[in-house]
């Protein structure tokens, strides 16, 4: 039996097993059809892809299930240095003085008049205006930035999906066709799983002198198949469904 580097037998020859070997299977898919059994399995422990059609295997799950175990979380960065601060910019300067107004003519000297009578204290005068603001101090230096707070905890893996595809054999497994007989086999019911159908299958001879002929197969609720068996004595095949939700 040959090992493909794809599950077709169009990729290239990894190696191959003799007859009654025992095989270490990692998973299923579909691909190229040997005598109708679209069925391959992938090998565990070494690269390759062997057809079901000459594995008698049970139990085996789907490759699109098949995955690796999470990687831990990373370690927490260190904090960055704080920017440094800005220098205190210049206070402006004072205004030039305005110039003063020239200085008028002394009058004449008058004539000394007759001393009058003393007046009336005159009223208070009124406040004066108030000086100007004076201008405003320089600002004051920014303070440290706080330290960044600890990262929070990882949050909890998700659950697991579920498997959509699956395999299921006959429960007559190993079925028998007489000598020079045609019958028609079926493989495992799908609706036993709940609401799943057979949308494809595969048989394995694993007895009888003559190799047996598969006529027709359709899906269903199990893959069902018309079988022929040319050989001088009985021939025994398993049937199986792969099966998937509708």
């Amino acid at each position: 039996m040959s090992i493909r580097e794809q599950p077709t037998t169009n990729s290239a020859t990894l190696g191959s097993f003799r007859s009654g070997a025992h095989v270490s299977i990692l998973c299923w898919d579909t691909g190229a059809p040997i005598d109708r059994n679209t069925v391959w399995y992938r090998l565990a422990g070494r690269p390759g892809w062997v057809t079901a059609r000459w594995v008698a295997a049970t139990g085996v799950p789907f490759c699109g299930a098949v995955t690796g175990p999470t990687g831990p979380t990373g370690p927490t960065g260190p904090q960055g240095p704080n920017g440094a601060t800005g220098a205190t910019g210049p206070t402006g300067a004072t205004g030039a003085a305005g110039v003063d107004g020239a200085t008028g003519p002394t009058g004449p000297t008058g004539a000394a008049g007759v001393d009058g009578a003393t007046g009336p204290t005159g009223a208070t005068g009124a406040a004066g205006v108030d000086g100007a603001t004076g201008p405003t101090g320089p600002t004051g230096a920014a303070g440290v930035d706080g330290a960044t707070g600890a990262t929070g905890p990882t949050g909890p893996t998700g659950a697991a999906g579920t498997t959509q595809t699956q395999l299921l054999d006959s429960p007559l497994n190993p079925q028998t066709i007489p000598a020079g007989s045609t019958v028609t086999l079926q493989g495992g019911d799908c609706t036993t799983l709940g609401s799943f159908v057979a949308v494809s299958g595969g048989e394995n001879q694993v007895g009888g002198s003559g190799e047996v002929q598969t006529l027709t197969s359709s899906p269903g609720n199990s893959w069902t198949i018309s079988v022929h068996n040319p050989g001088v004595d009985a021939a025994t095949v398993n049937v199986t469904s792969v099966c998937q939700p509708v």
